[in-house]
């Protein structure tokens, strides 16, 4: 007889905040989780470190024996649901294409601003979505890249891309100075730091402090001025202490599928300037007032952001709506979207 699972989840690896999403799902449904191991960067050093309360397996790493034992355990199980994280993998496409279409489903976190709509990347990822009834999607970028690919199944947007380690909102109060401002991500060319680090080396009255390490490390302090600050690799669970002390938070990437950062400096109070390719903008910060979305690359744009949160009264206000901002809530919605 065939053991039976409401949901099997195959995802690239235990990143905190899926693991927590997982957690709360498994209290409601009884699931299986197959780690791919796949897209695996350079993260903190507790990124991956996980405290599972369900079931899971790890593929091995050879392609080949990762479909035989993928196709030995869809033959010896029963699951109502299968959701395979985006389309990056042959793991993804076997899962739906032995699995029934009308219990197949796609977790999509890309975005307009990442992931390409034409050619024979955008082929595929028809082709998958052909074989899914049902498509959830973290935000609205997110939305209008499988609105773009054509699909026509049922699309659910769950707000996140995971549960990070919420905490409670600190009280909103006012400050009478806008002075430190904070970036938090791999030092490599999508995040733009040269832009950010241009702006700042332009207002050395203000301080930018960078955590974070990656293969730009070395070019971006030869070029940052006294007044920007390197402090390497942060564990994600002593994060928090820093979007506290600072007093805006700065993500002016090129292309962000989400922004994860962006969520953990809001939940600790702190207003966020980000470019208008960062996947959350328009779910978590234009929505709620939390901050100032910039045009993605714009020097002008993101150096007249800076200067509008140095404006007390304006920097207040983006704070207030931050505290009013209901992560609990969010997190509930998440779960609920799954089940």
């Amino acid at each position: 007889m065939k053991n039976q699972y409401d949901i099997l989840f195959i995802t690239p690896i235990p990143s905190f905040y899926k693991v927590n999403l997982f957690n709360e799902i498994a209290k409601e449904k009884r699931i299986l989780v197959l780690y791919t191991g796949a897209n695996e960067e350079k993260r903190s050093n507790d990124f991956f470190k996980s405290d599972a309360k369900y079931e899971f397996q790890a593929l091995c790493e050879n392609s080949y024996l990762a479909i035989f034992q993928l196709v030995r355990l869809l033959c010896s199980h029963k699951f109502n649901k299968i959701i395979v994280s985006g389309w990056d993998t042959i793991i993804s496409f076997v899962s739906v294409f032995i699995h029934r279409k009308k219990g197949n489903g796609c977790m999509v976190e890309s975005s307009l601003f990442d992931s390409s709509t034409d050619g024979w990347k955008a082929m595929i990822k028809k082709v998958l979505l052909k074989r899914v009834s049902t498509v959830y999607v973290s935000g609205k970028s997110q939305l209008r890249l499988v609105d773009t690919l054509g699909f026509k199944g049922k699309t659910i947007e769950f707000g996140g891309c995971g549960i990070l380690r919420y905490q409670e909102q600190p009280p909103f109060e006012n400050r009478h100075k806008v002075h430190n401002f904070l970036y938090v991500g791999r030092l490599i060319e999508v995040k733009n730091l040269s832009l950010l680090i241009s702006v700042f080396n332009e207002l050395p009255q203000l301080t930018l402090t960078i955590i974070g390490e990656g293969p730009l490390e070395n070019e971006l302090k030869q070029h940052a001025k006294e007044n920007i600050h390197f402090l390497g690799s942060v564990n994600n669970s002593e994060l928090s202490r820093y979007y506290i002390e600072n007093d805006v938070f700065v993500l002016p990437s090129i292309s962000e599928p989400w922004g994860l950062v962006v969520e953990e400096a809001l939940n600790n109070g702190t207003p966020v300037i980000v470019s208008s390719h960062v996947g959350c903008s328009e779910s978590i910060v234009e929505p709620y007032s939390s901050g100032i979305v910039f045009e993605n690359g714009s020097k002008e744009g993101l150096f007249n952001a800076v200067k509008q949160m140095c404006n007390v009264d304006s920097y207040n206000q983006f704070r207030k709506n931050v505290s009013k901002i209901d992560f609990i809530e969010r997190s509930k919605q998440q779960i609920k979207s799954f089940l």
